[in-house]
């Protein structure tokens, strides 16, 4: 969470977090507790060496039941957080301590601070701060029905793409931490002038490997696998692609991740590389290419929504007019705004069982051999039973027939 250190950027996260009329948590933790104004550390390890507490009508901090340990900053004119009165503008901006577990206080928001340089913020092009310059102001928040989210403006700078790029944009990945984004995985794009909101749904799934399917635990079980994160589909198939291209022209596609120690394709081999999936299809086609799913994966299910920026920013002051048209201009051009949110109803589990386990076999095997055994002894008590039968009748009845026949000859 962001560290303040000067009454400037105390005003700006104050402004930050006026916008969503919500007081919020800075990052100035103190743990014991005291009614010490120095006692804690900012989370970001920074110096202590500004505070802003509220005088009055109650100094803080107050400790409040020995239990506030979190700062939250006045930043909402609704709610005063602390029930003592007043007008808002009495409190605007000033710092109070606050219990992390509830209370009358109701901090729905952190806001969080990102490096940056001197061109990227704020909106006229200032970076007025000489320590842990604020370039993106991120407002985490919870709302009914969502656990958590995030909420960021950014500078997309149109400098920085080709000449021929008719607007640059921001491409934004939704992946576990452990793996890496490639070519071939699915972005979004976002636009400046647009705010563009994205609503995250988490899936994991647990396939079984044999003798009841494939799967794959490690990347050390494929031939060729040349990203630095864990294994996935995309990425190994990626890496048979450039063992491909590897093979074909002597280099690798600087397109895709390669093998450290392998030259990369200039653009005297286009002509080389370029073409391949066209000729051979992609790589998931090719009988070379053996890339079984991961035994654990987690994907994400991504809903997304955009509109264009409210008509007058609010870090655009419409009270000067020499620069209110050029901040405005300049909001439209080259800024965008993306939120993230996570449902609270928003984790699903996929796991493979067997239908029929190694045990089930066994029960049937031993059922079955027992029932053949169990056929085939009294099988052969019967068949020795129906011998005996036959026998006993050809031998009792033959003598009456000689009999009936030696009678009529005489």
């Amino acid at each position: 969470m962001v560290s303040i250190h000067s009454y400037a950027e105390n005003a700006l996260v104050t402004q930050v977090a006026e916008t969503y009329n919500t007081n919020a948590y800075i990052g100035f933790y103190r743990n014991p507790p005291s009614s010490n104004p120095w006692g804690g550390v900012w989370t970001d390890g920074t110096a202590l060496n500004f505070v802003y507490w509220r005088s009055a009508p109650v100094a803080q901090p107050d400790n409040y039941l020995g239990v506030e340990v979190c700062v939250n900053i006045f930043s909402s004119w609704s709610t005063d957080c602390s029930g003592l009165g007043g007008s808002y503008y009495s409190r605007r901006g000033l710092w109070n301590d606050v219990n992390p577990n509830g209370g009358i206080c109701g901090v729905y928001a952190a806001v969080c601070e990102f490096k940056c340089t001197t061109a990227q913020f704020p909106i006229d092009d200032s970076c007025p701060f000489t320590t842990s310059q604020i370039s993106i102001i991120g407002k985490s928040m919870t709302q009914s029905n969502f656990n958590s989210g995030f909420r960021a403006l950014t500078k997309v700078n149109q400098a920085d793409a080709l000449e021929w790029a008719y607007t640059s944009s921001l491409l934004v990945f939704f992946h576990e931490r452990n793996t890496i984004p490639n070519g071939n995985s699915v972005s979004y794009n976002i636009a400046p002038g647009e705010e563009t909101t994205f609503t995250i749904k988490r899936n994991d799934y647990t396939r079984l490997d044999p003798p009841y399917g494939r799967c794959i635990h490690n990347k050390s079980e494929v031939k060729s696998f040349y990203s630095p994160g864990v294994y996935n589909i995309d990425s190994c198939f990626d890496s048979c692609y450039q063992d491909y291209v590897y093979e074909t022209c002597d280099c690798m596609d600087p397109r895709f991740i390669s093998e450290s120690n392998v030259t990369l394709c200039n653009i005297t081999l286009l002509d080389c590389f370029s073409n391949i999936t066209a000729i051979r299809g992609e790589p998931s086609t090719w009988p070379e290419c053996d890339c079984p799913q991961p035994c654990n994966e987690t994907k994400y299910v991504v809903s997304w929504s955009k509109t264009v920026f409210r008509t007058t920013p609010t870090e655009c002051n419409p009270n000067n007019k020499t620069t209110f048209t050029n901040c405005t201009a300049k909001y439209q051009d080259e800024y965008a705004i993306f939120n993230v949110y996570v449902p609270v109803h928003g984790h699903y589990v996929f796991v493979e069982t067997p239908e029929y386990s190694f045990q089930d076999i066994l029960n049937s095997f031993n059922n079955l051999t027992g029932l053949l055994l169990g056929i085939s002894v009294v099988s052969f008590f019967e068949i020795i039973s129906l011998f005996i039968n036959i026998s006993h009748v050809l031998c009792t009845k033959a003598p009456k027939n000689e009999q009936h026949t030696d009678h009529l000859l005489d």
